[in-house]
């Protein structure tokens, strides 16, 4: 902010000739000078208040909101665990389709006990047995496919996972962008105040001004010094938070885009492809879709399984042939007291995806009603934010600025300019928290959208 100084003293040459001496209570930082040297103090207040302000230069990598989404998908761990999970049941689903084990089996077969006397053709044999289960393909197949459907809800867990730090990560980034903005006006506050306190130390021995004016000065430069402080401590936190969603080290050098323009399209909403961009829809209608398979993989226990046997016999005696048994075996899982179970099952599954697409039409209708609701909020919001911007503070910085200026010309009092600065000061900073409320709102409006 620019200021311009012109001081109207009217002072004889004797005064200007005159020597200060100490002046009781005067703090011993101000020094009484010369009336002749008061220009050239002057001049050196006038430069610093001609420099324009910058904001503070930093070699710590920019990182726009889009990069960061990338990284987060990309590093953060708690969605590395979705895919891994997802990766566990496609392995699960090829799995499913195994057959058992075939069953290898050796003993004896209609040996008679020791201290009999028996023929020779009546010693019997040493049978070998194998036997193997052969699953139903029907029931694997339905099986596999119900498996391959979790690893589906699986994922889309992990995109609906991701919309939540997308939308936490970018309400960090706002909030670290909104205290970017505050650090800026603090630090014009904090140079605005420390010219006018250096000004008043300069008037207080030719008396134009109090001692107490000074130590009014004083405390508002070390409030704004602790807003300060507690605002480098904002971004700080956030700076902690972003770089823990991107799972980066502690100590990496971040920096945000601060030409960022935040704005919320609320006016229109794109109602076409708003059921397929929800993750969380997706996952109902996954679970619906698993559901389904369960259904079909529990009508296909009433399809049969099948086995087969072979035995041989090796005789103990002499001239007597050899034998073998072969045998084929099939379930019968239609038989009532076999078929409850899954028939209850496949019934139980039907009243389950009807209560899930219920669960959907609940979901879809609360968030058409939030998302109205928000949308009326937004742009009250954004009007309000308007008001701010051209109407209220742009007037409260002229007030500031009448009063400065008359301040300068001994035509005003410090305590005016304090009172313009105050009331000037208190806007911005309510300015900011509505900004913050703000771009909260544009966030969780975001987050519905899953933009």
């Amino acid at each position: 902010m620019k200021q311009s100084i012109r001081l109207n003293l009217h002072k004889t040459r004797r005064q200007q000739n005159a020597t200060w001496t100490h002046i009781p209570g005067l703090p011993a930082h101000i020094r009484p000078v010369a009336f002749t040297g008061l220009f050239h103090i002057c001049i050196s207040l006038l430069l610093p208040a001609f420099v324009i302000f910058t904001p503070r230069q930093s070699s710590a990598q920019v990182v726009t909101l889009d990069e960061m989404f990338e990284a987060i998908a990309s590093n953060n761990p708690q969605l590395k665990q979705y895919e891994s999970r997802a990766s566990a049941m496609d392995i699960y689903a090829a799995g499913a389709k195994s057959w058992m084990a075939p069953m290898v089996g050796v003993g004896t077969f209609m040996t008679p006990y020791p201290g009999q006397e028996v023929m020779e053709m009546d010693k019997g044999a040493v049978m070998f047995s194998l036997e193997q289960e052969i699953p139903n393909p029907g029931r694997q197949k339905a099986a596999s496919a119900y498996m391959l459907s979790q690893s589906a809800i699986e994922r889309t867990a992990g995109q609906r996972q991701l919309n939540t730090l997308r939308a936490e990560a970018r309400m960090v980034y706002y909030r670290w962008l909104v205290a970017e903005k505050k650090r800026s006006v603090l630090d014009a506050s904090l140079r605005t105040l420390d010219l006018t306190k250096k000004l008043a130390e300069v008037r207080y021995p030719y008396n134009k001004g109090s001692l107490s004016d000074i130590y009014k000065l004083e405390a508002k430069i070390s409030s704004v010094q602790n807003n300060l402080t507690a605002n480098e401590g904002n971004i700080d936190q956030a700076r902690a938070q972003l770089l823990a969603l991107m799972n980066l080290p502690i100590n990496t050098s971040l920096m945000i885009d601060t030409t960022l323009d935040i704005h919320a399209h609320a006016s229109g909403i794109d109602t076409a492809g708003f059921s397929a961009r929800r993750s969380d829809l997706r996952e109902l209608d996954a679970r619906i879709a698993s559901m389904e398979l369960n259904r079909v993989a529990q009508q296909a226990q009433a399809k049969p399984d099948f086995k087969i046997r072979f035995d041989h016999m090796q005789p103990l005696g002499d001239n007597v042939p050899r034998q073998f048994t072969a045998m084929a075996m099939i379930s019968i899982p239609i038989a009532p007291w076999s078929s409850r179970m899954y028939k209850a099952q496949s019934k139980g599954i039907r009243y389950e995806i009807q209560s899930m697409r219920d669960e959907r039409a609940a979901v879809l209708t609360e968030t058409w009603g939030k998302l109205a609701g928000m949308s009326k909020q937004l742009q009250s919001m954004e009007h309000h934010l308007m008001g701010y911007k051209q109407s209220i503070m742009p007037a409260l910085e002229k007030n500031f600025q009448a009063a400065m200026q008359a301040y300068e010309e001994n035509r005003g009092t410090l305590l005016t300019v304090l009172d313009g600065w105050e009331a000037m000061n208190m806007m911005q900073l309510e300015y900011f928290e509505t900004m913050d409320e703000y771009y909260q709102m544009v966030t969780e409006y975001e987050k519905e959208l899953e933009l």
